[in-house]
């Protein structure tokens, strides 16, 4: 496996560069939203002495840790004292996709090894699976996409799962634990990691069952915990899931589930619609990995959710975050049933032959199978290398919205705006503004935004960026602070205006149309 591994670290290392570059580019455009703004402002507030810091890009204000309980953004704000720009959220967001990476390379490696025989056999299996991960393009979606924290503790959900399969039963609750500090989405990911070690004859054999129990326990506990604290504002199930109760505005949990079991149509209508994005990263991903108890509990625990929302903004690839941590775990499961399927049968052992007798192996069925096992191998590497192309080549008119010359205006409204001053910006330009106490997207009409802040900037950008808000409504924004509050003008160039507005009264609240 020399040549295996030395071929893999350079892909992954080029991968790396690209990946940093990448986000370079984007963090140079301003092509970072509203998400990237929760999540710096906190990273922000928290490394210049605030430990409970209020989180105001989502409003209404709460403070930061009702978001998920997303502990890792306290011990990541001690970044700033080597790099003073939330740009380093982004590189940590790009290290930890490529090390979920290599923990499933090296899970790959071990399937690979355990049930082919070493040389080109193996080796050709585990270079196919690493060019179908690393070709993947729900990594570089999940890169384009601001910050979350699913990228970032994948890393520590591939490295549990991972070590249950090998029986490293201390590495896999220490790593679990670990997950408690990218919050509760990642601690639920542990869950159905947990429930698919307990289905595994792998982990039942080796003795691992009674360690997947306590992770299933445990992280169950540690979620229904954090909802009852109100550690779950983010979560939106009460609006996202309200029709499976029949309810067009805010349902209870208990009413969405008896909602559903009463009225499974509902469910299954909703799941008949969105059949092609889930089809579409199953097949990017190498498909049978769902037969696997890895590939298909994780896939229930994430598509399942990310399909019924309300919204389908949460099962789109350009929210592929939301959906990442099914790719690892169907391309390892399709490494387990192909590998399995061309593997060489066992010689029994409970009756051996007679000392004159050698063994009789079905060659002929190996063949077969073998040959089965490669063909479908081929197919599902080039269907999914394929599928990876197809929406790879979308990124670009996806996400680089911001031209060059409305960056340089931005980076000029960025220099000139004051530290203490409170800022009303765009969603899709917000990003790079929220190294600051006060900040507040432009997303919604009417927008409703409390004015807290001697000076305001506002910094509105119609026609740049992943805009929630229609161009004409922002030219409306800028007619009315302009005409209604009598803000000052500071720049309009390059599709980007920028006003400041001193108001009379503090505090108080404005309505933008």
């Amino acid at each position: 496996m020399r040549r295996f591994w030395v071929c893999a670290a350079i892909a992954l290392t080029a991968q790396c560069a690209g990946l940093l570059t990448y986000s370079y580019m984007l963090y140079a455009h301003f092509d970072l939203s509203e998400d990237f703004a929760h999540n710096a402002q906190a990273w922000f507030l928290i490394g210049h002495g605030d430990l409970s810091p209020l989180d105001t890009v989502r409003i209404p204000t709460t403070p930061f840790w009702r978001d998920h309980f997303d502990l890792i953004l306290w011990p990541l704000s001690l970044l700033e004292l080597v790099e003073r720009s939330p740009f380093s959220l982004l590189v940590v967001q790009d290290l930890a996709l490529v090390a979920a990476e290599v923990v499933t390379v090296f899970w790959v490696v071990g399937v690979c090894s355990e049930h082919l025989e070493q040389g080109w056999p193996c080796t050709g299996a585990a270079l196919a699976a690493t060019a179908l991960l690393l070709a993947n393009p729900w990594w570089y979606e999940a890169a384009s996409f601001d910050v979350h924290l699913p990228p970032l503790g994948l890393f520590l959900v591939m490295l549990t799962a991972y070590s249950l399969w090998c029986g490293r039963y201390r590495r896999a609750v220490t790593a679990a634990v670990l997950c408690v500090l990218f919050g509760a989405v990642v601690v639920e990911l542990v869950v159905f990691v947990a429930l698919a070690g307990l289905c595994s004859r792998r982990v039942r054999r080796a003795g691992g069952l009674r360690t997947a129990l306590m992770l299933a326990a445990g992280a169950a506990t540690w979620v229904v915990g954090a909802s009852a604290i109100g550690a779950d504002q983010a979560s939106n199930l009460s609006t996202q899931y309200s029709y499976l109760a029949g309810s067009a505005s805010h349902a209870g949990v208990l009413p969405i589930v008896g909602g559903a079991a009463a009225h499974p149509s509902r469910l299954l209508g909703v799941l008949a619609a969105r059949w092609h994005p889930i089809v579409r990263e199953f097949l990017a991903s190498g498909v049978v990995g769902v037969l696997t108890p890895w590939g298909a509990f994780v896939s229930i625990g994430i598509l399942a959710p990310a399909a019924l929302a309300g919204s389908p903004t949460y099962i789109a690839v350009d929210n592929g975050f939301q959906t990442l941590a099914v790719v690892p775990f169907i391309i390892v499961g399709s490494v387990m049933v192909l590998t399995r399927l061309g593997k060489r049968p066992a010689i029994s052992t409970e009756n051996p032959p007679a000392a004159d007798d050698s063994p009789r192996i079905p060659f002929a069925l190996v063949r077969r199978r073998r040959a089965i096992a490669l063909v479908l191998a081929m197919a599902l590497l080039v269907g999914g290398i394929f599928q990876s192309l197809r929406v790879e080549r979308t990124i670009p008119k996806t996400w680089f919205r911001v031209s060059t010359p409305a960056a340089a205006a931005l980076l000029r409204a960025e220099r000139s705006t004051p530290s203490t001053a409170e800022v009303v910006a765009s969603n899709g330009v917000m990003g790079r503004f929220a190294d600051r106490r006060l900040i507040y997207p432009l997303e919604r009409v009417p927008e409703k935004v409390p004015v807290l802040g001697k000076t305001v900037i506002f910094v509105i950008a119609p026609a740049q960026g992943i805009e929630a808000l229609p161009a004409s409504a922002a030219v409306a924004d800028i007619r009315y602070l302009r005409q209604s509050l009598h803000a000052r003008v500071l720049a309009t160039r390059n599709g980007i205006s920028v006003l400041e507005w001193h108001p009379s009264l503090l505090p108080t609240r404005i309505t933008l149309p």
